[in-house]
C-alpha cells in the first residue's frame, strides 16, 4: 500500500531554497547613479528623460531607481547592460551638444517656429513620412545654435554633415549611426550597418538635427528618405539657402522625393528690430532700445545676421553703463571690423 504523507504541490512541502535577491554590482550602481544625475542636471521628468535618452518607459525607470524592478525581471544583467549602453549614448549626445554653444537660448521667432514644427512632426504616425523640417539661414543665422537648442530642449541627436558624404555613402551611414548611438558593432558592410541603424531608429521616435547640411549627394539624400519612410524619426536640416539650392539642382530626382516628405521649410530672410531688441534689452542701450535695435538689425542684415547682433550686445558691455546711439554705432563698427566686413553705409 502506498501512503502519501504530503501534497508535493504544496509549496510548504517543497525542498526548495528561495532564489537569492539580485544584487547590483558596483559598476551597475554607478551606471544608475550617473543616469539619475544626468536626469537631475537636465531637469527632465521621468517621462521626458525616458523619451529622449532611455530605452525604457517612465514606469520602468521609476522602478529601477527605487530598486523594485530587479524583483520583477528574469534577466537583471541584460537590463543593466542596456542601461549602460543608454548612458554611453547619453554621454556622447551631451559631448556633441557641448560643442554647439553653451546651451544659451536665442530668442528668435524662427527658432520657435522650428521647435513647434518638431512637436507637430513628432506627433505624426510612421505612416506619414512628412517629418522633415528644413531651416535655411545665411552665415551667422544661428544654425549651429539651433541644433544645440534642439539637443537641449527636445533631445535631438546632432549630425554634422561633411564633405566625405559626397563620395562615400558608408561615411554618411556611420556618422548617423554614431550620432544616434546605434550599436552597429564591427559592421564593415553598408547593408548590415543600414539594417542596424534602421532597426535602432524604429524602436522610438528620435529627432536628428543635421548641421552644415551642404554635402548631400544622391545616396545620402536617399538615406534621409529611407529613414523617414521606415522609422518614426523626425529630421531637421540646417543649411545655407545657396547650399540647399545647389544640392537640389545637382540631385533633382532625389531632392524632389525629399521635398515631398518635408513638413515645413523655414527660411530666415532678415533680422527684425524686435528680435534685435531682445538681445539688447537689459543692457547699456536700454535707454534708446527701439532706435538701437533698428541700427543693429540693419547692420546684421548687411552681414553676420544674429552673430552680429550677439557680438554688438556683448561689445556694448565694454562701454559706458548707459549707452547712447553713438555708442551703439561704435560697437557696430568694432564688430564689423573684427568680422572683416566694411559696409558702404550703416543704416540709420
Amino acid at each position: 500500500m502506498v501512503t502519501q504523507n504530503s501534497n508535493p504541490t504544496d509549496p510548504k512541502d517543497r525542498d526548495e531554497t528561495p532564489a537569492a535577491p539580485f544584487v547590483l554590482s558596483e559598476e551597475q550602481r554607478e551606471t544608475i547613479a550617473s543616469l539619475t544625475n544626468w536626469q537631475e542636471r537636465l531637469k527632465k521628468t521621468d517621462a521626458l528623460f525616458c523619451r529622449d535618452h532611455l530605452s525604457y518607459k517612465a514606469t520602468v525607470w521609476y522602478r529601477i531607481k527605487t530598486g523594485e524592478y530587479w524583483t520583477l525581471v528574469k534577466s537583471p544583467d541584460a537590463a543593466c547592460e542596456q542601461l549602460s549602453r543608454d548612458l554611453r549614448r547619453l554621454e556622447r549626445e551631451q559631448a556633441i551638444a557641448s560643442r554647439y554653444g553653451t546651451g544659451e537660448i536665442f530668442p528668435l521667432d524662427d527658432f520657435r517656429a522650428v521647435l513647434r514644427a518638431v512637436d507637430q512632426a513628432r506627433a505624426k504616425s510612421i505612416a506619414d513620412p512628412d517629418r522633415l523640417i528644413v531651416f535655411l539661414a545665411d552665415t551667422g543665422g544661428g544654425k549651429s545654435v539651433l541644433c544645440g537648442q534642439l539637443a537641449k530642449e527636445a533631445g535631438a541627436k546632432i549630425v554634422q554633415a561633411r564633405e566625405g558624404w559626397l563620395s562615400s555613402y558608408f561615411n554618411c551611414l556611420r556618422d548617423f549611426a554614431t550620432a544616434v548611438g546605434a550599436d552597429t558593432g564591427s559592421n564593415a558592410s553598408k547593408g548590415s550597418m543600414e539594417t542596424d541603424l534602421l532597426a535602432f531608429l524604429a524602436q522610438k521616435k528620435t529627432i536628428i538635427a543635421v548641421d552644415e547640411a551642404e554635402f548631400f549627394g544622391a545616396k545620402s539624400l536617399n538615406l534621409l528618405k529611407l529613414i523617414l519612410n521606415t522609422t518614426p524619426t523626425v529630421i531637421v536640416i540646417c543649411a545655407m539657402p545657396e547650399a540647399y539650392a545647389r544640392w537640389n539642382r545637382a540631385n533633382w530626382h532625389e531632392a524632389r522625393q525629399i521635398r515631398r516628405r518635408t513638413h515645413i521649410l523655414i527660411h530666415q530672410e532678415a533680422v527684425h528690430p524686435n528680435e534685435a531688441s531682445r538681445f539688447l534689452s537689459g543692457g547699456p542701450a536700454k535707454g534708446c532700445l527701439k532706435e538701437a535695435a533698428v541700427l543693429v538689425a540693419g547692420a546684421a542684415n548687411q552681414f553676420g545676421r544674429f552673430d552680429t547682433v550677439k557680438r554688438v550686445a556683448v561689445a556694448l558691455l565694454d562701454g559706458p553703463a548707459e549707452a547712447d546711439l553713438e555708442d551703439v554705432k561704435k560697437a557696430i563698427q568694432r564688430v564689423q571690423t573684427f568680422l572683416g566686413f566694411t559696409p558702404a553705409t550703416v543704416r540709420r
